[in-house]
């Protein structure tokens, strides 16, 4: 996951967990920042989001595909 926006000087890549799950410290609140998503094995057909901090963000997901059309 790579997140860039706002008042960030360079991006900021986190690796997701074995559940595909994430967190990005660092993020002020009010801010947008764009989130995208990279992987080898999974195609998503909107790589990228803008996402606006309130306080936490837990619907920031991502639904890849695999080369054999499975939804993960």
């Amino acid at each position: 996951i790579t997140v860039t926006g706002n008042s960030l000087t360079t991006p900021i890549t986190v690796m997701t967990g074995v559940n595909g799950r994430y967190t990005v410290p660092g993020l002020m609140s009010g801010e947008t920042y764009v989130v995208t998503v990279v992987s080898r094995r999974f195609v998503f057909t909107q790589p990228s989001r803008v996402v606006t901090l309130n306080d936490s963000v837990t619907d920031a997901d991502f639904t890849g595909t695999t080369g054999t059309g499975r939804e993960q």
